[in-house]
Order: C-alpha cells, then structure tokens, then sequence
C-alpha cells in the first residue's frame, strides 16, 4: 500500500485532500482500516485535525470509490481532472482531547510522537512520586535483585510511582478462579511490567483501563524469567492521588511588588477549593533571603486541577508545587 500511495503521488503531485486521496488510491489499495491507522498516526495532519477526518471518512471514502467508478466506466472525463464532489467539508469537531491523540500514535506506532500524557503533570509527578522508572534503576534492579539491594537502589521498600497504564490484559488465578491483572506503567523515563493481584483488583480495579493515568504504590520484584516486576498494592487516578497525597500547596512570590490585590486573588482561589492540605507561602526578597509562612487553618486547600491551573495562571507555572510534606523536599 504505502509503495502505490507513493507511486501516486509522485506522478501526479501531492494530495490536496483526503477525499483526493480516496478518489486517487483505490480502495483494495488503502481500505478502511489502513486509512484509519494513517490518520490516527498523524498522516494526514497537514489536511485537517485528526477527529475531524475520522468523522468523515465514511463519506469520503464513498465519493471516492464513486469517481473511481465513473472514470472506469468514463463518464470521469465529464468532469475534467478534477471532481468537486469530491471535497467533503471538514465539520467543526473537538480536537483538544490530547489524551486521545496521543492514544493512537502509541498504538498504532509503539511511541509518543507530538507529546507525551504526563508531560502537563511532570510538577505534580516529581512531588508526589518516590521514583522515576530510569533505565539504569531497572537495569540495576534485574542485576541485584535482592530486597536490601533494591532498597539501596530505590530508597524505600514500598514505593510510589505515576504513569501510564497500557498493554493491559487480565488472568484468571486457577485455584480462586479471581481475576488479576497485568499492565506496563510508563512514566516520561522508562516503563516496568506491574502486577495486579485479585485483591487490589476487587479494591481499585475500576480506575485500571488502558490509557489510564494513575499513582500506583507497590514492591520491587524478580519474576522467574529475571525481569523487575511492580507488585501493585493500591492505584489511584493521578487527579484523585494529588488530593488525597498533598499535605502542602507552596507558593512562591517576590516581596517587592507584592500587593494587596494579588494576596486578595490567591486567598479568593484557594477559598474556593477547601481541604486538607496547608498552604505554605515562599517570600523571596531582595536583601534578606526567602521568608517561608503557613497560611491559617481556614485555607486549607484541596489542589484540585483546576485550582493549580488557576494558581499557575496567575503566579506562574514555576511558582506552584505540591508536597506530600508540610515542606517541600529541595
């Protein structure tokens, strides 16, 4: 298929369309599914937003094999060289559902391509997770996979690490006949194997699904074959783990400047969203370092999604983090 698609286009010049790809690639050359996969991997990206031409495929897809059908019966040359039933216009569709986007390329090409599905959460990931899944940690793992090594290795037994989870397939346990469940984790460093088992998957199985961006807390282990394996203890969605792990909203501000509206616009934020988790205040100043203080116990806040983005929005993204200590680790 790619070698026809190729030949076409070097005879006769670019695809101006979709609907002009499908008048000019036969059908048994490019079906349905190959015009799918080539959409969703970012093919056609130049001609239209990705969700725009699933929907209508179909359509061009069937004026397609229409002007085919007229050029091989020749009423094609009615119509000159070129068909203008064949421009299907592009309807208005949602495209900001990157999660989606990025879905597909991982399936269809084995990678990220335009992006990565943590990379809007690295902030919170590096807060509240105890590890990032390094190359050379897992290396290091399979090679000393002893408790007291991978604990040198890590830093702590039970271990809390955000991801995506994909390749997931479930088993059947033949004694129980339970259901467990096995997933890749990635993270924007690396990937480990992670195991499920029947209990965790009766306790948080509902927020396991493909795609799934979780907090999973769980214990490094060598299976037969020698691979490092994450033995799943509880998994949470990542937007659930940043409520619930949080114990600290800190906020950087510069002294010199700051006013009292800008104070009156974080505490209006921040009362919106109450909760368990302290918000800590960083005062930079110019002559006398940083001045650290702890809001009262009426701003506890809960640092929701939105909360950060509004936060970030008006002190700047650098200038948010979240700590699952009452003071950040430096």
């Amino acid at each position: 298929a790619a070698e026809k698609i190729e030949a076409e286009r070097a005879a006769h010049g670019a695809f101006g369309s979709l609907a002009n790809f499908c008048e000019r690639i036969e059908g048994q050359t490019a079906n349905r599914k190959v015009l799918e996969s080539l959409i969703k991997s970012g093919a056609f990206d130049a001609m239209g937003g990705r969700q725009q031409l699933m929907t209508v495929l179909p359509q061009a897809m069937e004026r397609g094999a229409r002007r085919q059908a007229d050029k091989a019966s020749g009423q094609g040359s009615l119509f000159g060289g070129a068909s203008a039933e064949a421009d299907v216009p592009l309807p208005d569709v949602d495209e900001t559902l990157e999660r989606t986007r990025l879905s597909y390329e991982k399936e269809l090409l084995g990678c990220y391509v335009t992006g990565h599905p943590l990379a809007q959460y690295e902030s919170e990931i590096s807060s509240l997770s105890t590890m990032t899944l390094e190359p050379v940690i897992l290396q290091l793992s399979t090679q000393s996979l002893r408790a007291d090594a991978l604990e040198t290795v890590t830093g702590a037994s039970t271990l809390k690490i955000a991801g995506v989870a994909t390749h997931l397939r479930h088993g059947v346990v033949k004694k129980s006949k339970e259901t467990f469940a096995r997933f890749q984790l990635e993270d924007l460093e690396g990937s480990i194997e992670a195991l499920a088992w029947p209990e965790v998957v009766k306790r948080c199985g509902q927020h396991l699904s493909a795609g799934a961006i979780l907090m999973v807390t769980g214990t490094l282990q060598r299976e037969a074959e020698g691979r490092p394996t994450l033995i799943v203890k509880e998994l949470m969605p990542l937007a659930e783990a940043q409520v619930r792990l949080t114990r600290a909203l800190h906020l950087t501000l510069a002294a010199q400047g700051l006013d009292e509206p800008m104070l009156a616009s974080i505490r209006q934020l921040v009362s919106l969203s109450p909760g368990d988790a302290s918000l800590v205040l960083h005062l930079k100043t110019l002559h006398h370092g940083e001045a650290v203080l702890e809001a009262a116990q009426d701003l506890k806040v809960s640092p929701t999604g939105e909360l950060l983005a509004q936060l970030r929005a008006l002190v700047g993204e650098e200038n948010v983090r979240l700590a699952d200590r009452l003071y950040a680790r430096t």
